[in-house]
């Protein structure tokens, strides 16, 4: 009878065995052969467990035969993969193409948890229920010697082992002598020394700190700035310019150089001097500690000066040839008194005032002068109650004396509860400020009204009842003219308006007018009837009658038949006949 081997189940055929399917049997054992030896399968979960088969007497090649394994799929959360017989050892080249971890167990053993992407080679002792799986690459991994380059997960290392050494003692935040730099937790880093191409660094970190805020090369910034004290003067309007203000006051202060740089063209034949007295006055000029340089207006010439501890509280600069062009230079001679409020005295030059700072503070943003300031002196106020006069923009006195001392009329009903918004105000029945039930929507359709609403809705008729109810929201027919009709409504009439526009220029009744005329047919003359030329046609022939001079000529046909004189003869070419008395 055939038997089985451990590992794989392979079918072990004995003489005179499988008589008949003996070959089917044999291709079976070759295809489980030939998973175990290279066999590879992709393989997709979808649930949290799978088992993954292998047979005792497979009758058929299984996914558990397979040497090399790949899981796919979406498993759906940590997917615990068993091997099948727990009896049984293995070998399993494993990689996780999931998107869970997988664990990969046997018995009650110890497990293998493949992470998402990592793959492993496990070993499953097959000790039975108890049976564990191993990482045996992890176990391999665990050697003394390595070749650069190597991986680090997906990182390749080419670092060499002398390299790595310079890490043995390195500290965190601290460096070593010849040992790597490792930045501590907060990114600090800590040395007794510092070199910068082999020259050591002496500056403190006090010192190294002032650079802080830098933008840009601090030489180049240097070099961009003016000297210390240069004082650009110009001449205009026959006055001293002081960088660009007209006999600007300068201010002077002990120990300190101010170099009044003359090289401007303008300067030319206006030396800038000092003096004690007032300005312009070269009687009593000042030289201590002031030295000039060249031609006033050409390239290189100033006046520098720089003065002692003991020089005069005030200084006027001056033109040397003319008069009226400079002004003040206030010196600092020594410290104010501390923590005092500076004023203008009497001479408009700065002086101490009893004021502290303290209480100035108080009066940030008030415009007071000196005098109103020193009322202040020994003001106690905080600068919370100082401040609700900000924003004030007249005596505050003068506001508070001209407010009623107590609101007592319609304002009492205003309090600190905000009206009903978007209403008209009223006064109510008690005389008192309201809101009304009007919006102000509404309050706005009084807009361009021009007398009272009532008396002109008054003037109006409610309903039109009379002849126009007879205009509707249908047209007229158009371009006619308009007719009362038999119900006294208004109407079209059948006449158009240019038919009407007949009547233009007509003054008079139009029938009486036409009653006073004669008729074409078979007229009616009566009185004085004047013919200054008439034709009379009828029938076949033409009758004409022509006034010429006193005569008056009747034709037929252009012939001549009769004519009467002013005289009163008649003249005639043929026959006369008559009915009467001729």
């Amino acid at each position: 009878m055939a038997t089985y081997t451990d590992a794989n189940g392979v079918k072990l055929i004995t003489t005179g065995d499988e008589a008949g399917t003996w070959g089917s049997s044999t291709n079976v054992n070759l295809q489980i052969l030939d998973r175990a030896a290279n066999g590879f399968e992709s393989i997709a979960l979808s649930s949290t467990t799978y088992t993954l088969t292998l047979s005792s007497q497979p009758s058929s090649a299984e996914d558990g035969h397979y040497k090399a394994i790949k899981f796919t799929g979406s498993p759906g959360g940590t997917c615990t993969v068993t091997l099948a017989q727990n009896d049984k050892a293995r070998m399993y080249m494993l990689l996780n193409s999931t998107n869970q971890a997988l664990i990969i167990t046997q018995g009650s053993g110890g497990n293998v948890t493949l992470e998402v992407g990592k793959g492993s080679i496990v070993l499953a002792d097959g000790a039975g229920s108890g049976a564990a799986v191993t990482d045996f690459t992890a176990a391999v991994q665990n050697v003394t010697d390595l070749s650069s380059p190597f991986n680090v997960g997906a990182t390749s290392v080419t670092t060499s082992g002398a390299e790595l050494n310079l890490l043995d003692g390195s500290a965190a935040g601290t460096i070593a002598n010849s040992k790597a730099l490792i930045y501590g937790s907060s990114g600090e880093v800590n040395a007794t020394t510092l070199q910068i191409a082999g020259t050591s660094i002496t500056a403190t970190a006090a010192e190294l700190n002032y650079v802080d805020g830098v933008t840009s090369a601090i030489q180049t910034q240097i070099d961009a700035k003016q000297p210390l004290g240069t004082v650009a003067v110009t001449v205009a309007g026959g006055k001293f310019v002081i960088d660009g203000t007209s006999q600007q006051t300068v201010e002077l202060k002990p120990s300190v150089t101010y170099r009044f740089d003359q090289s401007d063209s303008s300067n030319s034949n206006h030396p800038l001097r000092f003096s004690t007295n007032d300005n312009n006055s070269p009687s009593a000029p000042f030289t201590t500690g002031v030295t000039t340089a060249g031609t006033p207006g050409s390239a290189g010439a100033y006046t520098q000066v720089k003065l002692e501890q003991d020089a005069p509280a005030v200084l006027y600069y001056y033109c040397s040839n003319h008069s009226g062009m400079g002004g003040k230079a206030v010196v600092r001679m020594s410290d104010f008194t501390a923590s005092r409020a500076l004023i203008s005295d009497s001479g408009g030059d700065i002086a101490v005032s009893g004021v502290t700072t303290t209480e100035l503070d108080i009066l940030d943003g008030l415009t007071a002068t000196t005098a109103e300031l020193n009322i202040m002196d020994g003001v106690t106020a905080t600068t919370a109650e100082i401040n609700y006069v900000d924003g004030v923009t007249s005596a505050i006195q003068t506001q508070i004396d001209g407010k009623q001392a107590t609101i007592t009329g319609a304002a009492t009903t205003i309090d600190d509860t905000d009206l009903t918004a978007s209403r008209a105000v009223i006064s109510n029945a008690s005389g008192k400020v309201a809101v009304s039930a009007v919006t102000d929507t509404e309050l706005g359709y009084l807009d361009g009204v021009t007398s009272a609403v009532q008396t002109q809705i008054d003037g109006k008729q409610a309903t039109i009842t009379g002849a126009a109810s007879s205009i509707t929201s249908s047209n007229l027919t158009a371009l006619r003219s308009l007719y009362s009709d038999a119900s006294g409504k208004v109407a079209a009439s059948s006449i158009t308006a240019t038919e009407l526009s007949y009547l233009g220029g007509v003054t008079s009744a139009i029938q009486t007018q036409l009653n006073a005329k004669a008729p074409i047919a078979s007229p009616t003359f009566t009185g004085t009837v004047t013919i200054p030329g008439v034709t009379v046609s009828g029938g076949t022939q033409n009758w004409t009658a022509t006034a010429s001079g006193t005569n008056l000529t009747f034709a037929y046909n252009g012939v001549n038949k009769m004519r009467i004189d002013s005289s009163g003869n008649l003249t005639v070419t043929g026959n006369v006949t008559t009915n009467g008395t001729l």
